[in-house]
């Protein structure tokens, strides 16, 4: 998404993310889970995995004229 220069946070709510953000602490928790083997860092990629990379895609909500979007705003 392009935007006018310092008028990203404009852009920001409640109902997106920064995706990149998600999508490294997966990797970084993988590399750990696979040094340590302790079970939290699994938990940990399973609630990412559903709160941050599937609610990407499955949220279903309308804008403000009441027309049905699907997915999140990512940047």
């Amino acid at each position: 998404m392009w935007t006018p220069k310092i008028r990203l946070k404009e852009c920001l709510g409640d109902k997106n993310q920064e995706h990149c953000t998600v999508f490294n602490m997966m990797r970084l928790v993988e590399f750990l889970f696979r040094h340590t083997r302790e079970p939290e860092y699994l938990q940990y990629m399973e609630y990412n995995q559903y709160n941050g990379l599937m609610t990407q895609t499955y949220w279903t909500g309308e804008d403000v004229e009441g027309n049905p979007k699907k997915g999140l705003f990512t940047y």
